[in-house]
C-alpha cells in the first residue's frame, strides 16, 4: 500500500512539474522550463536508481 502511495505522489509532482514548465514555456521562459522538466524527469528515475544502487551493492 505504501508503495502506491509513493508512486502516487511520484506521479503527481511529475505532472505538477510537467504543467508549470508548459507555464513557463508560454511565457517565454524556455530555459526555465527545460530545467523544470529536467528534474521532473529526474524525481521520477530518482527511485529506480536507488533501488539499483541496492541491488548492485
Amino acid at each position: 500500500m505504501s508503495t502506491v502511495l509513493l508512486w502516487l505522489f511520484l506521479l503527481g509532482t511529475f505532472l505538477y512539474g510537467l504543467r508549470f514548465a508548459i507555464v513557463l514555456w508560454r511565457d517565454q521562459n524556455k530555459l526555465g522550463a527545460i530545467v523544470v522538466i529536467l528534474i521532473a524527469i529526474a524525481i521520477v528515475i530518482a527511485p529506480f536508481l536507488s533501488g539499483l544502487r541496492n541491488y548492485l551493492i
